[in-house]
């Protein structure tokens, strides 16, 4: 029987699109210095940078049907790694519950607050 690492990736997809998912973890294994070199590279949160590995690979589980036949594993992957860093990226921007709580008690209004007004609401 021939050992699981010695087959070459196209051969691992098909085996792991099959229904052999051990296949899948060989993968993994043998494309996970090229992922997260590339994530790395890009992010410098060590937490972040262990989930969007994991990210990655979920995605690559999911989307591997999708993969041509004549596409290389590792250029497709580390393009997966990095779209999942620049969603990161994109979801942070628009996400202004980031900002730790202290940094908005020191912006300073333009103008009066409602509870100094006496206006209808206000203390």
């Amino acid at each position: 029987m021939t050992s699981l690492a010695a087959l070459q990736d196209s051969a691992l997809i098909e085996k792991t699109l099959a229904g052999q998912s051990e296949c899948f973890a060989v993968l993994m294994d043998r494309h996970a210095t090229a992922v997260r070199s590339r994530v790395n590279s890009m992010l410098r949160n060590k937490s972040d940078q262990d989930d969007l590995v994991q990210e990655t690979f979920l995605k690559a589980w999911r989307h591997l049907p999708s993969l041509r036949s004549d596409a290389n594993f590792r250029a497709w992957v580390t393009r997966v790694a990095t779209n999942e860093v620049l969603q990161l990226y994109r979801r942070d921007r628009h996400n202004i519950t980031n900002l730790p709580l202290t940094t908005l008690e020191t912006c300073v209004s333009q103008g009066e607050s409602p509870r100094r007004t006496g206006t209808p609401g206000g203390a």
